[in-house]
């Protein structure tokens, strides 16, 4: 039986985002926070995790091994504030590398409501939110790799957007940004074709 129906391939984008610390979460705006536009983001979900960075490291490696992953890689860039999560998996005989990139949101020394904030406060803040962005990486995967597993979607709809290109650390997304951002559509054929 044929899937008829679009498919939806979300992405992490790795700019930096800045939240509220009050109690109504900031939700961005369709083409707020940055030139790469965005969509609505409510970080509220996974803002008051206690689950370790170690424990959702732990569960992701679980997740990527259950499905069939070869190797599994993690890198954080404390300066630019992203953590990726990295796969080499086998799938119907070809091998493919993913990669997923989050950001960890940066803590304004000030709140919107004009207080100042404490280095501590801000350390704890900052330590939450990488909590956060570990969290829902984990629940992306698990969520595009169940929606595999029950016949939603195929791997490469998945994950589409996130395959590294053969012998570089670029994305499928990344390669075709550019042109993205120019307005242009990456598909169309060149050549008047």
């Amino acid at each position: 039986m044929a899937n008829n129906h679009k498919t939806m391939i979300f992405r992490f984008e790795p700019e930096i985002r800045r939240y509220d610390d009050g109690e109504e979460p900031e939700r961005i705006r369709p083409g707020a926070g940055g030139k790469r536009g965005g969509g609505m983001i409510n970080r509220a979900a996974y803002k008051g995790t206690d689950v370790a960075v170690s424990r959702s490291q732990d569960e992701i490696r679980r997740l990527l091994r259950k499905y069939g992953a070869d190797q599994v890689q993690y890198a954080e860039d404390h300066k630019a504030r992203t953590l990726t999560v990295r796969f080499l998996i086998s799938v119907n005989g070809r091998s493919y590398g993913v990669q997923l990139r989050a950001a960890i949101p940066v803590i304004e020394p000030v709140s919107a409501h004009g207080r100042s904030r404490t280095a501590k406060q801000i350390e704890v803040m900052e330590e939450q939110n990488e909590r956060a962005s570990w969290r829902a990486v984990f629940y992306a995967l698990k969520s595009r790799l169940e929606s595999i597993e029950y016949g939603i979607e195929t791997f490469e709809q998945a994950f589409l957007a996130h395959m590294l290109l053969p012998g570089t650390d670029q994305t499928l997304f990344e390669k075709m940004q550019p042109a993205l951002e120019a307005g242009k559509n990456p598909f169309l054929l060149t050549g008047g074709k």
